[in-house]
């Protein structure tokens, strides 16, 4: 099974203008709120939120260019800032539909900045064994609830969660 799939996508520019526009005028989530979380910014964009509907298209052409649906009634967007106080993520694991979690796996982009995702062995180093370079022309379907990983950089990175339909299984096969 991969640990994630990359795409080149040509994303809108209204992508970056409705997350800076959230960001500006929304608290984050609060610091340790998610275990993976640390002293992060983060903000959550849930899809009753009057914001979401501004990035229909972009879930639209996300979705039809990864193939892979990343919008449901529970669904979400997450917007993560990386910058001098954190620049990198802890390692983890994203708890998925098998496990209670709101997810099956995520694609993300960098709205700014320079970014990284790596793939951590599952062993007590947690060693990085390969890295993704995420760019605002690329979007990375993540396989985060079945492997360990971290992101690393400067810069925002913007997350949707996949559709709890999805089978991981499927979806990321060889």
């Amino acid at each position: 099974m991969r640990w994630y799939k990359q795409f080149d996508i040509d994303m809108p520019i209204t992508l970056a203008d409705t997350c800076n526009q959230y960001t500006e005028n929304n608290p984050p989530e609060p610091p340790y709120n998610y275990d993976f979380m640390e002293d992060s910014t983060m903000w959550i964009i849930w899809n009753n939120d009057d914001v979401s509907s501004q990035l229909n298209d972009v879930r639209e052409l996300i979705s039809h260019t990864a193939g892979v649906e990343v919008d449901d009634e529970v669904g979400f967007v997450v917007v993560w800032r990386y910058d001098e106080k954190f620049n990198r993520s802890p390692v983890h694991i994203d708890y998925g539909r098998d496990n209670g979690g709101k997810q099956n796996g995520s694609v993300c982009t960098a709205i700014s900045g320079d970014l990284k995702i790596h793939l951590h062995a599952d062993d007590a180093d947690k060693t990085i064994i390969d890295t993704v370079h995420v760019t605002s022309n690329t979007v990375i379907a993540l396989n985060n609830t079945k492997f360990y990983h971290s992101v690393e950089g400067h810069g925002d990175l913007i997350i949707f969660g996949v559709n709890l339909d999805t089978d991981p299984e499927e979806y990321w096969h060889d």
